[in-house]
């Protein structure tokens, strides 16, 4: 994980006003709470928590424990900046600081992929679940915004300066195929839900936002960032053309219980 690009939230704030405003489908803050049935009083964990704004709305009617972790420095300051009900610390998913057993439920959404070994990240969660825990994950499903790194891969494939940033893409750790299973592995079972859900672009403007809050986690010339850019303006403005422009983004749950 390239840590200058969560230094601050500021691209992180972008791509998630971009889900919140141009999703459609159920919102998801609602289908993680049905997910998870937390009962007031269990401890929780949310690894990889970033700014903290999971946990944060979780504060505002849960009575137990909450606890968010984040390998940024500076995204646990600005978690801690927002709210004094939860706990917030810096750490690394492989190595959590907490005994055996300290949480009913941890959580760890769309960040996985980021750890340096997934594996150990997932046999901590389970060492720090009590009997009985729960664990959830959420991760890209497979064929995740497809249509839009089409559109990208279309302009920019082709480029030399762009090859490790497509490499990267098309990592397997990004979609759930693969983490779910890392997950049965390290829990013995594992359950598997795939929810449907697009984000409808009405011109190109927050697509275009979209790119250009990646820019920060690759190594590439500003020049041959801005020159992508303009070939994006353009082909996502075609898209949009004929009206909004609606892209599958399905989200995957991947849900273990400590037996």
């Amino acid at each position: 994980m390239n840590l200058e690009a969560y230094r601050t939230d500021i691209n992180l704030r972008v791509r998630q006003e971009t889900h919140a405003e141009y999703t459609v489908g159920k919102p998801l803050e609602d289908l993680v709470d049905t997910a998870l049935e937390l009962e007031p009083h269990e401890a929780l964990l949310d690894v990889g928590t970033a700014n903290g704004a999971f946990p944060i709305r979780l504060s505002q009617k849960h009575t137990g424990r909450l606890v968010g972790l984040d390998f940024s420095s500076g995204m646990i300051a600005l978690a801690k900046a927002q709210n004094t009900k939860v706990e917030f610390l810096e750490g690394d998913a492989v190595l959590l600081p907490f005994t055996d057993q300290s949480f009913d439920v941890v959580t760890a959404r769309h960040m996985l992929y980021h750890v340096s070994n997934i594996e150990k990240a997932l046999l901590e969660a389970k060492r720090v679940l009590k009997p009985n825990g729960r664990f959830l994950a959420l991760t890209n499903a497979d064929g995740y915004l497809a249509d839009y790194w089409d559109v990208i891969e279309a302009q920019l494939g082709s480029k030399l300066v762009f090859r490790n940033f497509f490499l990267e893409h098309r990592s397997p750790k990004y979609f759930h195929t693969d983490l779910f299973q890392h997950i049965k592995s390290v829990f013995g079972a594992a359950k598997l839900e795939v929810i449907d859900q697009f984000l409808e672009f009405p011109n190109a403007n927050a697509p275009l936002a979209y790119w250009n809050s990646m820019q920060a986690g690759f190594d590439i010339p500003t020049d041959a960032w801005a020159d992508a850019t303009a070939l994006l303006e353009v082909a996502f403005s075609q898209k949009c053309q004929m009206g909004s422009w609606r892209i599958w983004k399905g989200i995957a749950f991947i849900q273990a219980t400590l037996e």
